[in-house]
């Protein structure tokens, strides 16, 4: 493509074309439960030229929250000063944004010479606050080329930002090392949809992880998001932009309203609990309150009106089906009148609930030799047993189990081992990290009620 456009106008068709090839594949860890993202910012490639009868970047600036900016004026900071970047700019960082200027590095193939000379010249004519380093290899044989030009970038300003873009993920974390964000992300919402995160972006601190994602319609963007959030991506942007020029405009579904682009997966959690137990700053408080706001659990009503989640109960096999049941919509469904489980009435609580468990083939419970099943209603759901629940709601997808189990303390011949790999590839469990570089998973330990809602907000976007 052109590297010379003679206009804004062609600027702008530039910088729209180089985005098509530009964005490659943007925690909490929570009690061993689930990687919990934190609030998410969006990055945002903002390949559309500033001209002043435009109102593209106003209203990017005016509108997005405490979100990070690519500039790129001419596939880099080209030869010579703008003022209508030097002005939008500045607008930006007003508003609160920050600003980092796009240079394309070959894949570790540029000479050093020229990339630093297009991060020297950003700064000579703009005033951002970091580097978005384009086309980043992800051979780890290039770590010391990348290394310097990190250094290089916070010579500048030690508090300035590295973004790098290897337009994959790479098969370790080694990028982690020279960059403050790594994007392990860029396509399509299509292919967003069957990706699988590599584990070493699941256990990064999500605010080192980006995923940039195109081709969203506005009927996936909601699932996407929370997809985002659920693969531990702290730096997100989803467009309903399409290739050849996925960035060269703002998403459809902006609008005018700040609030119809919230960063997605920050969960909106009410400032108000709706437990009386359960404090707003309390480990997975978000995915309680949504636990709340979904309908999948109301917890236990008080008579002076307030209500009881009990986050730290272990979760029984009765309430269990009954989470379930809900969180897969709470599906037309009329229980049997004669129970599957010899332990189960059929006027008992959660009957239809655990009944429905057992006709979708997601617990068959226990056989006997008579010829009958029983449930085991009240005892507590263990984790390696929680693993497989989720997995049959999930529809059991076909999986292969890694020969070397995620977590030190589970066997690959284990019970239930194929279940907990899923969970921990999925990200939507990955126990407990040592010091040793190793994860547990504590498998016989009971699931609790305030881990169980992060489980199953993580594993929602599945169903």
């Amino acid at each position: 493509m052109s590297r010379t456009p003679s206009s804004p106008r062609a600027r702008r068709l530039a910088a729209g074309a180089l985005a098509a090839g530009l964005l490659a594949p943007l925690a909490v860890t929570g009690a061993g439960a689930a990687t919990t993202t934190g609030a998410q910012h969006q990055l945002i490639p903002a390949y559309f030229y500033p001209e002043p009868a435009d109102d593209l970047w106003p209203t990017m600036c005016s509108t997005a929250k405490s979100s990070t900016v690519i500039v790129n004026p001419h596939n880099g900071p080209g030869a010579d000063y703008d003022s209508d970047y030097a002005r939008v700019i500045d607008d930006c960082r007003a508003a609160g944004q920050k600003l980092v200027g796009y240079v394309h590095t070959g894949y570790a193939d540029r000479p050093l010479s020229e990339v630093k000379a297009d991060i020297d010249r950003f700064y000579r004519f703009y005033a951002v606050q970091g580097i978005f380093l384009d086309e980043m290899s992800n051979d780890a044989a290039d770590r010391d080329y990348y290394r310097q030009l990190h250094d290089h970038i916070k010579a500048q300003n030690a508090g300035h930002t590295v973004v790098g873009n290897p337009g994959a993920a790479a098969s370790s974390n080694w990028q982690l090392a020279v960059t403050d964000v790594v994007v392990v992300f860029e396509n399509t919402a299509a292919v967003y949809d069957t990706w699988v995160a590599p584990s070493w972006t699941l256990q990064a601190p999500s605010g080192e992880i980006a995923h940039l994602v195109h081709t969203t319609s506005s009927a996936q963007r909601d699932r996407t998001a929370h997809l985002s959030a659920q693969r531990n991506a702290g730096h997100v942007f989803l467009t309903d932009d399409v290739m050849a020029n996925p960035w060269d405009t703002l998403p459809g579904y902006w609008g005018t309203d700040p609030g119809a682009w919230a960063p997605p997966g920050d969960l909106s959690s009410p400032t108000t609990s709706p437990f009386a137990d359960v404090a707003t700053a309390q480990q997975f408080y978000p995915e309680m309150a949504w636990m709340a706001d979904r309908g999948i659990s109301t917890g236990w009503a008080l008579s002076d009106g307030t209500s009881l989640y009990r986050p730290f109960e272990a979760v029984n096999r009765d309430a269990m089906a009954a989470f379930l049941y809900r969180l897969a919509g709470s599906p037309a469904y009329t229980a049997p009148p004669t129970s599957p489980f010899k332990d189960v009435a059929t006027t008992q609580k959660f009957y239809k609930e655990m009944a429905w468990l057992a006709e979708q083939g997601i617990s068959t419970g226990w056989a006997h030799s008579d010829g009958t099943r029983s449930y085991r209603p009240f005892e507590a759901v263990n984790r390696d047993a929680m693993a497989a629940f989720l997995y049959r709601l999930a529809g059991s997808p076909a999986y292969t189990a890694p020969p070397d189990s995620p977590f030190k303390d589970v066997a690959t011949t284990q019970k239930f081992y194929q279940e907990m790999a899923w969970l921990a590839e999925q990200g939507i469990s990955t126990g407990w990290a040592h010091s040793d570089g190793t994860r547990s998973y504590r498998p016989l330990d009971h699931i609790k009620r305030d881990a169980m809602a992060a489980f199953l907000f993580r594993l929602s976007p599945l169903l």
